[in-house]
């Protein structure tokens, strides 16, 4: 894994080196490229089912200040990476999406990340309030309030 960090610092310094035009010293290189590789890189981890790789990448990227519109989606990844690994911490998965949420209340992927999660641990109170919360945003008539609050009642 360190290797395969290193190559990645080495790739994207050797992109930012190639961006720079000596003309133009005052130039200021944009990070946000790098953001989007690394992020990329852990979703994929993800869809390969490599949570521990993602855990590395995505714990890295959140402590970062710039990472702009990609923010709220990092937290939830690692949410999910935590929850699915071979030894999940479900703890930190909660606290990964709490985190999405203080970024943005609103966030409807958060809420059901969260929901799965209180069901996963047996949490029906905690999926039931949450549940009550994405209804007041998005209005109970819309198919993801059914499909979850049926999938609650059947747990």
């Amino acid at each position: 894994m360190i290797k395969l960090l290193i190559f990645f610092i080495i790739l994207i310094s050797h992109n930012i080196y190639a961006q720079y035009d000596s003309k133009d010293e005052n130039r200021v290189i944009d990070t946000s490229d790098q953001i989007v590789i690394l992020y990329n890189l852990a979703k994929k981890n993800i869809e390969d089912k490599e949570f521990k790789k993602s855990l590395k990448l995505l714990k890295a990227l959140s402590r970062r200040d710039d990472l702009g519109s990609y923010e709220i989606e990092i937290f939830n990844l690692l949410g999910d990476s935590y929850r699915k690994i071979k030894k999940p911490n479900f703890e930190k998965s909660e606290k990964a999406y709490k985190k999405a949420l203080a970024i943005d209340e609103n966030n409807i992927a958060t809420y059901v990340n969260l929901i799965d999660l209180y069901l996963l641990i047996n949490e029906k109170e905690k999926a039931e309030e949450i549940l009550i919360k994405l209804g007041n945003l998005i209005g109970t008539d819309q198919n993801v309030y059914k499909e979850l609050k049926e999938e609650i009642i059947n747990f």
